[in-house]
């Protein structure tokens, strides 16, 4: 986890004027391409990895933090046991000692009950809803909140961006991308925002 927190880190560091460049070219001032770089300084890092990637680190991070979770939730049933509880009241001078521990114990099985499973995106869509929320902020509907981000994920060839496949059954192009864009990231970072960041305060 500490690693991520910092790979995260230097990326945005070492993207940042890149980023800037890059909202300077879609007609935004010196000031909000600033706004609009800080908003993406965790989201850069996922711009850059493809979504095997993604996944993976997903996976262990997620595991990283169900453990966590688990590990709290078993010691603190053992600071409720009776007998310990007894010798906790006796040698603090916090008489609500017990009920403190009961919240503890029910907010990480709360927390823990409402982990989504690992999916590639779950992080990356966290990260982009600062992004989103600044765009509404400055009157930047839905079609355009899309249309910028995907002309980002083309310029950093994110997945298939940008690319067009035809089967002969499917057709993927740039029509099909974006609406991928509303319903996988758009719509869901709001949602997600809410319910799931609250526990990933570094995202």
């Amino acid at each position: 986890m500490e690693k991520l927190v910092r790979d995260v880190g230097d990326c945005f560091e070492s993207e940042k004027n890149n980023l800037i460049e890059f909202f300077n070219s879609q007609g935004f001032d010196a000031g909000q391409s600033d706004e609009l770089t800080f908003a993406l300084r965790r989201a850069v890092y996922y711009l850059r990895i493809d979504m095997p990637k993604r996944k993976e680190i997903e996976k262990a991070t997620m595991k990283y933090i169900r453990d966590n979770h688990k590990k709290k939730i078993s010691d603190i049933k053992l600071l409720l046991d009776k007998d310990m509880l007894d010798i906790l009241r006796e040698s603090s001078s916090d008489e609500r000692i017990g009920y403190e521990l009961i919240q503890k114990y029910l907010f990480h099985n709360i927390q823990l009950d409402a982990m989504p499973r690992a999916g590639g995106n779950i992080f990356f869509r966290l990260a982009l809803t600062p992004f989103f929320w600044k765009l509404k902020k400055w009157g930047y509907g839905q079609a355009k909140q899309i249309n910028l981000l995907y002309k980002l994920f083309i310029k950093y060839e994110l997945d298939d961006y940008g690319n067009e496949f035809d089967d002969g059954e499917m057709f993927i192009g740039e029509k099909e991308q974006k609406e991928r864009i509303r319903k996988q990231f758009q719509q869901p970072a709001f949602k997600y925002w809410k319910e799931f960041d609250q526990k990933l305060g570094w995202i």
